[in-house]
């Protein structure tokens, strides 16, 4: 349960460094609505590291919530979001990092942004 914790928390960091490093140096626009909303609102650093924090206060409340449930249930399905919120978060780190998107990037643009 602490592993995919810990997944979460270091891919939600490598989204997050990469996107200020992206946002700062290229003055690219956040293709999340609520982001860039609170980014105009709150600035670009301040926004991207809040919702860090707020990432690992979810993070923790969860894990504690799921141990204190004594049920495999629970735990199993924390394992299974933990893992896919995880993946995501990594294929939209390296997107960001390569400045190239991938197959995942490409398929979460295509539900969430284009107009239809």
């Amino acid at each position: 349960m602490i592993l995919f914790s810990s997944l979460i928390i270091l891919t939600k960091f490598a989204d997050c460094y990469t996107t200020a490093n992206k946002i700062n140096h290229e003055h690219n626009f956040e293709k999340n609505p609520l982001a860039r909303f609170l980014m105009k609102r709150f600035g670009i650093n301040s926004t991207i590291w809040i919702i860090f924090i707020i990432t690992i206060f979810i993070t923790i409340i969860s894990l504690i919530s799921v141990i204190e449930s004594n049920s495999l249930d629970y735990e199993i399905l924390f394992i299974l979001i933990a893992s896919l919120v995880s993946v995501v978060q990594f294929f939209v780190a390296l997107h960001n990092h390569t400045k190239n998107p991938n197959f995942l990037t490409r398929i979460l643009y295509r539900i969430f942004f284009t107009n239809r």
